[in-house]
């Protein structure tokens, strides 16, 4: 008997194709009339950090890019993201909308990133004071170490499972509000997107 594993591939399947989308250059941006800083995202579609942006997180976006995503993708897994515009000149309505579509699920993954940071920061300092408090009690450091690492673990479990639900909770209450602006400009309203 050998100890050797053999695998021949799957039926059909295609080596060494990757489908890799197509690196994206780095970013750049300039300040709008409202004196704010915007980052180029997609032709015509701007976007504007959330917080001060530094330069590692500036090598942070362009590493994103390099992989294909777009900077509104890029900051929001940051938990960076701002607001967003548009040049009317240079998009369609149809534009607008996919880009408001990509918005909402950028948004909902900012925050996202943002409340499981937050909440895994009070669960270890809940843990902790709690693994101090047994410590003095019963004098026992490896049992008050297992306590906060525990207690830290699971409240960061608890507040990841948390956010997500949220996340997609809002993301249908947002996709819905689109959903509904797209029906307004496809009956007509030319103002409303």
């Amino acid at each position: 008997m050998t100890n050797e594993l053999y695998h021949h591939g799957i039926l059909g399947m295609k080596w060494g194709k990757r489908k890799q989308k197509p690196a994206l250059g780095p970013v750049d941006g300039f300040v709008g009339s409202d004196n704010k800083f915007y980052y180029h995202d997609t032709p015509g579609v701007y976007v504007r950090a959330g917080r001060t942006i530094y330069p590692h997180d500036l090598r942070r976006i362009n590493k994103h890019r390099a992989k294909g995503r777009n900077t509104m993708e890029a900051l929001a897994r940051m938990g960076a993201l701002g607001e967003v515009r548009f040049d009317r000149d240079r998009t369609t309505a149809t534009q607008r909308i996919e880009a408001l579509r990509r918005y909402a699920k950028a948004v909902g993954k900012n925050n996202h990133v943002i409340r499981t940071s937050a909440g895994s920061t009070l669960s270890g300092l809940f843990a902790a004071q709690i693994a101090l408090g047994e410590y003095e009690v019963h004098g026992e450091g490896k049992k008050a170490l297992m306590i906060a690492a525990g207690g830290a673990a699971a409240g960061t479990a608890l507040s990841y499972i948390g956010s997500k639900v949220l996340q997609k909770r809002k993301l249908k209450k947002n996709i819905k509000i689109i959903d509904g602006i797209e029906q307004r400009y496809k009956n007509g309203d030319v103002n409303a997107i």
